[in-house]
């Protein structure tokens, strides 16, 4: 089974990460792996809930700073 590692940012509507969450687990063949980059702290605990009901790994970092989108490219040269 390869693993593929996935990385998004969050920043509103966390009730579509649970929606990610379900898709990415549908995947077949595959070991997802998921990087958060949050750039919302006010919904850094609603992020951790979420994520923790995940079947695969996933790695969240709640930023003090709001950087957009480009916190990805932070996070995928991790």
């Amino acid at each position: 089974m390869q693993t593929v590692p996935i990385v998004m940012c969050t920043f509103n509507r966390p009730e579509r990460l649970a929606l990610t969450i379900r898709q990415i687990e549908a995947q077949k063949d595959i070991q997802p792996v998921l990087y958060i980059w949050n750039n919302n702290l006010a919904i850094s605990s609603e992020i951790d809930s979420i994520v923790a009901g995940a079947k695969f790994p996933v790695n969240v970092r709640h930023s003090t700073e709001n950087i957009g989108g480009f916190a990805r490219f932070y996070k995928a040269k991790d």
